[in-house]
């Protein structure tokens, strides 16, 4: 009898040493996820290798009432030239398309919304100078950027005709190499890739591109939780999400991540027809046939209605269209 007495006093012990930890651990993944961490210039812009031209650009953007100090606090770009700045500007802002390299080294943390594409941040990350993952909603477009930077490694699976499915050999072979590593991987491939990295991934800054894609396409939903799982395992400051079409998370721990808006001071213009029609197959194969000899890109989310208008084509402009589509829809599209 002593001795259950014993047992269940022990069994007690460790009960209240595991809800002690419980909630210790609680406390402190509260703590993480309720305090927002705003970026300072600090976090994108390595002060301790500024050039000659970086230092003009922080003077001019000062004369234009901006002040950039490590410790100030940024939430988005307001004020800042990003776009293509219009003859009457003077100075290093002149005449020229301002991208986020042009006052960045390195990509702020937190959900970023660049607004509109081509701004370049992409491209800041992989020239940055610290260690990369950059996660793509589909393997063209993590290939096509891989193709551009000969320094990054394409991590998915294969690309007929292009590239074979990169294996765990050659990732290691990669991460063994010096300098800093620039990892392009499909968001399927992001597992396998953290994986190999081991305990080190916390020395890697996340950034998951395109995240608009993997929230609107129900082929990549499975996907996007396990790389919203993935993404809170970086500190705070190791990851970012970016899209130029942001939309609300239901996740509840992303709403309390910290936000970076990046406004276009100077917006190209864009000439937009808007064609009025109740039959839109008719309108789009009158509109590819008064283009005979230009390239035409159609975005249109429906495979059957795509192949409709490819059929209603004469043959040889039939020869010249193809279908861009993800991996689930290949059968449909035929």
């Amino acid at each position: 009898m002593i001795e259950l007495w014993r047992l269940f006093n022990i069994f007690v012990h460790l009960l209240l040493i595991y809800n002690l930890k419980q909630s210790e651990h609680m406390k402190e993944a509260t703590q993480q996820y309720s305090d927002i961490t705003y970026n300072t210039f600090a976090d994108v812009i390595d002060w301790d290798d500024l050039t000659e031209k970086d230092y003009q650009t922080i003077q001019e953007l000062k004369e234009n009432g901006i002040t950039i100090t490590p410790d100030t606090v940024i939430e988005d770009l307001s004020g800042f030239p990003v776009g293509e700045a219009p003859n009457k500007v003077k100075g290093i802002f002149a005449n020229k398309r301002h991208l986020l390299s042009n006052y960045l080294t390195k990509m702020p943390h937190g959900l970023v919304d660049k607004k509109i594409t081509g701004i370049g941040a992409t491209t800041l990350e992989i020239n940055s100078k610290r260690n990369s993952i950059i996660v793509f909603p589909t393997k063209a477009l993590a290939y096509g950027k891989h193709s551009k930077h000969p320094n990054t490694l394409y991590v998915g699976s294969e690309i007929k005709g292009e590239k074979e499915k990169v294996t765990n050999q050659q990732i290691e072979e990669y991460l063994a190499k010096g300098g800093y590593k620039k990892l392009l991987v499909v968001a399927d491939s992001l597992g396998r890739l953290l994986g190999i990295i081991g305990k080190n991934y916390k020395d890697y800054f996340l950034m998951i591109d395109e995240v608009d894609v993997l929230q609107t396409d129900n082929n990549f939903r499975p996907q996007l939780e396990n790389v919203i799982d993935y993404y809170f395992m970086f500190p705070s400051k190791n990851r970012c999400m970016v899209t130029a079409t942001m939309k609300e998370f239901n996740n509840p721990l992303l709403k309390k991540e910290c936000k970076f808006s990046i406004t276009w001071t100077y917006n190209a213009r864009r000439d937009v027809k808007l064609l009025h029609t109740n039959n839109i197959i008719q309108a789009v194969i009158e509109k590819v046939i008064s283009h005979p000899t230009e390239k035409v890109f159609i975005a249109y989310n429906s495979i059957l209605q795509i192949r409709n208008i490819i059929a209603s084509l004469d043959e040889e402009t039939r020869k010249e269209c193809a279908i861009l589509c993800s991996e689930a829809s290949i059968k449909e599209a035929g």
